[in-house]
């Protein structure tokens, strides 16, 4: 009986380290990220080349949700990442997961913030890029 209550916390032990795991997302030291911000320092999106992520960060509670743009090359169409989530807290961003196929491209993006899904002007901020 005792060995079942042993194994039964250690599992309980390990599902609440997986669960933290998952919670943050998994930004491993050797990746490379480059990040964005609105032109506040509300919203944020880190692009990391390694898997193709963004994690997207909404730093405040302001009722507006963050609007991330990007494309690849200068002359590419954007595409757009609608978060509206809600405040994440800083360091507990939404992973974005994409598969990108063009993997010598160059990805251009901002962060910008939006209402109830239309661009609130002047928001973006500074245009960053990457090596996809």
């Amino acid at each position: 009986m005792l060995l079942k209550r042993v194994l039964s916390a250690t599992a309980v032990a390990a599902a609440i380290a997986g669960s933290f795991a998952f919670a943050s997302p998994a930004m491993a030291a050797d990746s490379d990220y480059t990040c964005a911000y609105t032109h506040d320092s509300g919203g944020k999106a880190c692009y990391a080349s390694e898997g193709d992520h963004f994690y997207v960060e909404d730093n405040q509670v302001d009722g507006h949700g963050i609007r991330v743009r990007y494309k690849f090359g200068t002359g590419g169409a954007w595409h757009y990442i609608h978060y509206t989530g809600g405040y994440t807290q800083p360091q507990m961003p939404v992973d974005y997961n994409f598969d990108f196929t063009n993997e010598t491209a160059t990805i251009y993006f901002q962060v910008g913030e939006e209402n109830a899904g239309t661009y609130v002007d002047g928001t973006y901020g500074t245009l960053e890029h990457s090596e996809v």
